[in-house]
């Protein structure tokens, strides 16, 4: 059945499949340019920040304050990880203990502080050290460029900021799983929606029908 929530969902995913697939407002003045997260004639800032010390610039980016929303969900919390390097043991393993002693070298201190500059780190200790770097101020250029007169202090997270950030980061518990089939079947009717050829209620419609009939196939 279709209910009210379920279509303003699924508009939603198609909203933010077109903002990957339709062109972009050219907000030159404001570095925007080929930015998939201005369409539609709205501010949509794009889904996801990489590192912790990223998350200062978005207020200099986009204008206002910093407000965290996940994709929707049924208890309306929809945040998710996009992990960048996955490790796993696997049952079938015949060393256990030397595939963990292998394992953990990537959770130390020493390797999460060196190699996780472009990504939330998992260690304890390094989490807490990106996250004071957070509340540092730093120049930044609007323009992207080396252009002196575009150079802007950005201010650092407050400690208010900085503890919902933690909050947010430690109350997580979904990861993001790809999956290319559902992706091209919403994605060929969101282009029929956003081309005028059927409304977003029928939009949803078929979307539901064939991810449901997808998804009843994989079981």
């Amino acid at each position: 059945m279709i209910t009210t929530k379920r279509i303003s969902t699924i508009v939603f995913a198609v909203i933010m499949i077109a903002s990957s697939l339709s062109g972009c407002s050219n907000d030159s003045d404001n570095g925007r340019d080929n930015d998939p997260g201005y369409t539609i004639g709205v501010d949509f800032m794009p889904p996801e920040f990489i590192y912790l010390s990223e998350i200062i610039l978005f207020p200099a980016m986009y204008g206002g304050e910093l407000v965290f929303k996940g994709y929707p969900a049924e208890n309306r919390d929809g945040n998710i990880f996009i992990p960048s390097t996955s490790l796993a043991i696997a049952t079938s393993c015949t060393d256990k203990e030397a595939a963990w002693e292998f394992m953990r070298i990537f959770l130390t201190e020493d390797h999460q502080r060196d190699n996780t500059p472009w990504s939330i780190p998992v260690n304890k200790v390094v989490f807490e050290e990106r996250l004071k770097e957070t509340m540092k101020s730093l120049g930044f250029s609007l323009g992207g460029g080396n252009n002196p007169d575009d150079i802007v202090e950005v201010k650092g997270l407050s400690m208010e900021e900085v503890d919902a950030l933690r909050d947010l980061i430690n109350n997580t518990t979904r990861m993001r799983n790809d999956d290319e089939i559902l992706w091209l079947l919403i994605s060929e009717t969101a282009a029929d929606f956003f081309n005028g050829l059927i409304t977003a209620q029928d939009a949803a419609r078929i979307i539901q029908s064939r991810v449901t009939i997808y998804l009843a196939e994989q079981r």
